[in-house]
């Protein structure tokens, strides 16, 4: 098969655009969950998830970039923090608003577990930006990844993918429209000038 063969773009009427809202209660009891209480739990916790990762990346993308950057210091007050910050508070807030469910108690345990290892992070982000020595700065760059490495474990421990709460979810990517079972439809686009 040739490039061209693989490479293709959705059409404006394509089934993909059509994301199902996978974390409405009536969705899960429609598609496997039979407990009411828990497709209420699992309807609360996956926008939790959701922050975690995107908190997660957030960050991560920030210390890549600070990692990266030709100037001696970090630029660690970037307006991502800020956002990350304020995501991260709501969903903290939010899971520890959710009602204890007994079937879930370990779940929400890995979930409290990874939102405070995240505020662990951006608080070690806050003193490592008042601080002058670069020595320093370095070393706490270490910790935060190491911290961030820890949250991304539990996200990974929390996915539960028959439910899409996943740290990836490749189910809506442009790559189903080629599988024989799906709907979407596609258009092929051709390299220029005829190369592979």
């Amino acid at each position: 098969m040739t490039f061209a063969e693989h490479k293709q773009v959705h059409q404006a009427q394509c089934g993909i655009w059509e994301i199902p809202q996978t974390a409405e209660i009536e969705y899960l009891l429609a598609n496997g969950v039979n407990d009411p209480t828990v497709a209420t739990y699992l309807s609360a916790i996956t926008p939790l998830y959701s922050a975690a990762s995107r908190i997660l990346s957030q960050l991560a993308g920030l210390l890549l970039l600070a990692m990266t950057s030709q100037s001696s210091g970090l630029p660690l007050d970037h307006v991502i923090l800020s956002s990350a910050r304020e995501q991260l508070q709501e969903a903290s807030d939010r899971l520890r608003g959710l009602a204890p469910l007994s079937s879930a108690l370990s779940h929400r345990s890995i979930m409290t577990d990874a939102m405070e290892g995240l505020a662990a992070a951006l608080g070690i982000i806050d003193s490592t930006r008042a601080s002058l020595d670069p020595h320093r700065r370095q070393q706490d760059v270490t910790i935060i990844l190491r911290q961030l490495h820890v949250v991304q474990r539990l996200l990974i421990v929390a996915a539960l993918p028959t439910v899409n709460i996943a740290p990836v979810d490749l189910s809506m990517a442009c790559c189903t429209c080629v599988s024989g079972k799906s709907t979407n439809a596609a258009i092929k686009v051709e390299p220029l000038n005829g190369r592979q």
